[in-house]
């Protein structure tokens, strides 16, 4: 039984589209129910496998790994994340998974554990409130003064009746860094994985019904495998800030525990099973990353000098793109400038309604350039309209 709409047949889609959002097929297509709700032996990992996309496929089975997420979406949604932290005074960074990594395993799902899906993106990531509680951990692994971790994280206690001050500050204050989600830059590569309890019982019904067989913490109970899905290679970008310009000095402490917690504390769960292990990029993703920030540089200079174009006035942005255009070698050249060359010319002659100081500029432009490059016909030539627009110099 699949609980979805009437008619939707079982066979009808099996395996998650390739386009599809990965974290809605998880969470709300699970379709190995029985007609008594039941879920058999091998529907677990049945419906991980069509999440993969692997199923009836047994060669992309065994292969035992599929990408999601759509990577134009994620490139746009880290660089504007990183626009947002940077234009507010913060920092980003990135980091690849040494290893596996999971996170919200513990959110309920029919497979038993779950996993935390980016609402939009489909793909797995860190929230925000986990990559602050990472760094929390970490200052409070290391004896940092509460007082500093108050500045970072705000009130110790929410709750109004326990929250502890400091001198000359209000009981309940907001941290003054700014902690975002880490996204993926990149697709995820998933996998499964599996877990062995071997004491389900005990942990079930151990205090309720002590001293039975199958209650007592013994080496004779069989395991029982449980799989899950988990990164098997993720990098994430991380981004702090901070609240007011006044707090800029808090970042660097932010950003060196977050970097210190995600290599020694890891992130998500089962980092005592060695999961969740940050590292700094290698040579590759290095090399993959620079070349996608030297990109967002350029675009955004570009969209700087579109907006500043846009700005300008019609004879300003003309003479503009003269100047420009007269820095390419083609248009410097007799031949193959001649288009170019008499393009000034129909400036020159259109020039005579400019303001002054636009028709001045034209004007000296044009000289300067015929000087250097045009042939003395050409010089000939546009003499009279230069002249005719230094009349007011």
């Amino acid at each position: 039984m699949i609980p979805l709409y009437d008619g939707h047949s079982r066979d009808a889609q099996s395996t998650r589209p390739v386009e599809g959002h990965a974290g809605l097929w998880f969470e709300r297509f699970f379709n190995q129910y029985s007609q008594n709700w039941s879920v058999e032996d091998t529907g677990k990992r049945d419906f991980l496998h069509s999440l993969l996309g692997h199923h009836g496929n047994e060669q992309r089975r065994s292969e035992g790994s599929s990408c999601v997420g759509y990577a134009p979406a994620l490139q746009r949604q880290t660089e504007r994340l990183a626009s947002l932290a940077e234009s507010l005074g913060g920092v980003t960074f990135a980091r690849q998974s040494s290893w596996h990594f999971a996170t919200g395993l513990g959110s309920p799902h029919p497979v038993e554990n779950g996993l935390s899906w980016h609402p939009v993106l489909g793909t797995p990531y860190l929230p925000g409130s986990a990559v602050k509680g990472l760094a929390r951990a970490w200052l409070e692994l290391n004896d940092y003064p509460a007082e500093i971790r108050k500045q970072l994280f705000g009130s110790d206690d929410k709750d109004p009746l326990s929250a502890q001050s400091f001198a000359g500050e209000p009981e309940l204050v907001a941290g003054r860094v700014i902690f975002f989600d880490a996204l993926p830059l990149e697709p995820v590569s998933l996998t499964l994985d599996t877990m062995t309890p071997h004491m389900g019982k005990w942990y079930e019904q151990g205090a309720a019904q002590p001293g039975r067989a199958e209650t007592v913490p013994a080496d004779w109970h069989a395991p029982i495998p449980v799989p899950f899905l988990v990164a098997r290679s993720i990098v994430l970008q991380f981004a702090v800030a901070p609240r007011s310009k006044a707090d800029e000095p808090l970042v660097e402490v932010a950003k060196q525990a977050l970097e210190a917690a995600l290599a020694n504390l890891g992130a998500g769960a089962r980092t005592a099973a060695g999961y969740g292990a940050f590292v700094e990029l290698d040579e590759e993703q290095q090399r993959t990353q620079d070349k996608r920030r030297q990109e967002r540089a350029r675009e955004e200079a570009e969209r700087a000098e579109q907006s500043a174009l846009a700005s300008l006035s019609e004879s300003r942005r003309l003479l503009l793109e003269l100047q420009q255009q007269a820095e390419l070698p083609a248009n410097q050249q007799a031949g193959s400038g001649a288009d170019f060359h008499r393009q000034i010319g129909e400036a020159l002659k259109a020039a005579k309604e400019w303001p002054k100081e636009d028709r001045l500029a034209l004007a000296n432009f044009a000289r300067g350039f015929f000087k250097t490059y045009g042939s003395k016909n050409r010089q000939k030539e546009m003499k009279p309209l230069i002249n005719e627009l230094l009349v007011d110099e």
